[in-house]
């Protein structure tokens, strides 16, 4: 669902009047983000079904310890770390605390084999004396709906000179070169297809981004994508059954604040959250969760290292 959308939906659900002064379009998205971000989202996480679940990789030179977690990265927490080695095969990387760090044996490794957390930085254990890759495998919450500063994409071009979208409309006053911005999916799933694309150039509604052209093309990209800046979105990033929550969520908060009580659309909008969270979870429904025996005792316990200890 495109923004445009999400407000007549909202404006619908309890007869909001054209002419009525007090919430304009933008206090209905503000009201939309706070009710996405309080209320839909963590309902959603509850059922605990990875929805929001992605992973990014990040690249560290040799003799660097400290890695910052990705900004996008829900309550500034990951699930999992790896290192990836040449071959694409994923190493885990082993938690220590940080109370612990006078006896870490912190001597040089090609590849490190755990980390502790400081701030919003992982350290590594040992610091890498070549350059790695750090897997980060994390939460990332639906990009902030936004109102006036979006585009719907017509078309995608590789060309030698460069690849670029053409937009719906003249993008020079919303998106500026050197800005990064974000194309997601218009179809449902509402993928994020490009994070953080960096803007080389614009001419009126052609939007080049740098470092694609004819031989390393732009994919994935179709009519009525959506193009914004990094971490925005004009496309409602949730499940269609969560978008009807979100709805509701915002109308009754409306109500509420222009004092109308209206049980109504409480208990519609309680239905609805039930029905969406059947609809949700599970999502495999006949293929039963692998139990792992990682570190058993049926067949014995995995070899696993650890840093060495200082004497």
């Amino acid at each position: 669902m495109n923004i445009e959308t999400l407000i007549e939906s909202i404006k619908r659900s309890i007869t909001i009047p054209s002419y009525q002064a007090r919430f304009q379009d933008q206090d209905l998205i503000d009201l939309a983000n706070e009710e996405q971000e309080s209320t839909i989202v963590p309902m959603i996480t509850s059922l605990q079904e990875n929805f929001f679940l992605t992973y990014e990789d990040v690249s560290v030179a040799a003799s660097t310890q400290s890695v910052q977690i990705p900004y996008r990265a829900a309550g500034r927490s990951v699930v999992a770390i790896y290192s990836k080695k040449d071959d694409g095969s994923l190493i885990p990387l082993t938690k220590y605390e940080v109370t612990d760090m006078h006896l870490w044996n912190t001597g040089d490794a090609a590849s490190p084999y755990g980390f502790y957390i400081m701030g919003d930085c992982i350290n590594l254990v040992p610091v890498p004396s070549k350059a790695v890759v750090i897997r980060f495998i994390y939460p990332a919450y639906p990009s902030t709906l936004v109102l006036d500063r979006s585009n719907t994409i017509l078309s995608v071009t590789n060309a030698v000179g460069g690849s670029y979208v053409t937009a719906t409309a003249t993008i020079v006053n919303t998106i500026s070169i050197g800005d990064t911005v974000d194309i997601t999916q218009y179809r449902p799933g509402y993928k994020i297809v490009y994070k953080d694309a960096l803007v080389s150039n614009i001419s009126n509604n052609l939007l080049y981004l740098n470092g694609y052209n004819d031989v390393t093309p732009l994919t994935g990209i179709v009519a009525n994508d959506g193009v914004s800046l990094s971490n925005e979105t004009c496309i409602v990033q949730l499940p269609n059954e969560a978008t009807q929550c979100l709805i509701h969520a915002v109308a009754i908060r409306v109500l509420q604040a222009m004092k109308i009580d209206s049980p109504e659309t409480m208990e519609v909008y309680m239905r609805k959250v039930e029905a969406c969270k059947r609809a949700l979870s599970p999502r495999v429904d006949g293929s039963p969760s692998k139990i792992i025996n990682r570190n058993g005792l049926l067949n014995g316990r995995n070899i696993r290292r650890f840093p060495s200890l200082k004497v």
